[in-house]
């Protein structure tokens, strides 16, 4: 998909965080590759994209390190 096709973009009440993207369904419609981007009835694709991917993948790693993993083991021990 042509990343110009998807300048309308609007965010989530429920988690700033992420973008939602919608593609043009006019232009959509007419594209040959219609069928391997989307099964939409109104030919309209909904891509949503994090605003900070690479901390997810940095918070995901340190998640599992034993000196995290032993912090929240104590802040268990505190409530």
């Amino acid at each position: 998909m042509d990343e110009r096709l998807l300048d309308d973009y609007a965010f989530d009440g429920l988690n700033p965080f992420v973008r939602t993207v919608f593609s043009e369904p006019g232009i959509c419609a007419t594209c040959p590759l219609l069928s391997e981007c989307t099964t939409s009835r109104i030919h309209r694709r909904v891509i949503e994209h994090h605003l900070w991917p690479h901390y997810l993948d940095e918070v995901e790693d340190l998640r599992h390190k034993e000196l995290v993993c032993e912090i929240y083991r104590r802040r268990k021990e505190m409530t």
